[in-house]
Order: structure tokens, then sequence, then C-alpha cells
């Protein structure tokens, strides 16, 4: 058994994908990929060291199989139970409250929109109101203008009068 051999059987005993493994050490998923299908002879010592880091065993193991496998404590077993208790506290209360509150502000946001709506409503009314009192008062300024006008006529016909007469 190689090295190669002995990384894909860590991979199998810890049911872990290569995309798992990538992200969590930042190894390329194609030196992964080079790796658990023996294609390669040599691997850096910094890959095989976080390999060892990550799967929770001796390096000499690793490198030569020789040796004792596993570090005292298991840090990938760590890692999981780190993960699924961070999956559960993200899966159930907190998401259950993160949805109610997102169902609060949608609510909040439709009663906002119908608000805005009676809001606008009432500003049409108000604009048609105005709009009217603005004709209103055209045809009145125009109806007193004309008036004006009459009486100034009226008034200039009068004063052409009285210097004539």
């Amino acid at each position: 058994m190689n090295t190669c051999d002995r990384i894909k059987q860590l991979f199998e005993d810890n049911n872990v994908t290569a995309y798992e493994v990538s992200v969590r050490t930042h190894i390329s998923q194609s030196t992964l990929s080079r790796i658990l299908n023996n294609k390669t002879d040599k691997l850096s010592i910094k890959t095989t060291d976080v390999l060892s880091d990550y799967f929770a065993v001796k390096r000499e193991w690793l490198v030569t199989g020789k040796g004792e496998k596993s570090v005292v404590e298991k840090k990938s077993n760590i890692i999981k139970s780190k993960e699924t208790m961070n999956n559960l506290f993200v899966s159930g209360s907190y998401a259950e409250r993160e949805m109610e509150n997102l169902k609060n502000e949608v609510d909040e946001l439709k009663k906002r929109i119908l608000d805005l709506a009676e809001e606008n409503r009432m500003l049409r009314r108000s604009n048609e109101n105005l709009s009217e009192s603005i004709k209103t008062l055209s045809r009145e300024s125009l109806i007193k203008t004309e008036q004006l006008r009459t009486m100034s006529e009226g008034a200039g016909i009068k004063k052409g009068m009285d210097k004539t007469g």
C-alpha cells in the first residue's frame, strides 16, 4: 500500500469527498484527484502535512505506512461534530427564527405597499380637486378680466363723452 492508497483509504474511512476535503484544506481538487487516482509519485511536504492534520494521522504513517496511524484525538471527528452542530443550529431554531423574521418583514412591506397605494389615491383625489379649483379660478379670472375690460371700455367711452360733452 503506497501513500496514495492510504489517503484513498482515509477518504473512505471518513466518508468524505474530494470536494469537501478541498474546501476545508484548500488543497486543489485537481491535486486531490491525482492523489486518489494514483497519478502522482510524490506529495509535497505541505500537502502531506495538511492531509495528516486533517485526518488526524501521523505524518510518518501517511508517508511510509510505518508506526502508529492515529493521533490521540481524531480531529476529523471533531470537525464533523462541529459541522453537524452548526447544521443543526442553522437548520433548526435559527432557521425558523429567520423564516419568521422574513415573514414579518414581508407582512410589513405588504402593509406599507397598501398604505402607499391609499396615500397615492388620496393624492390623486387631492390633485383632481386642485385641478378643478384651478379651472374654476381660471374661468372666474377670465370673467373678471372681461368685466374689467368692459368696465374699462365703458369708462373710456364715458371719459371721452365727458370731454366732448
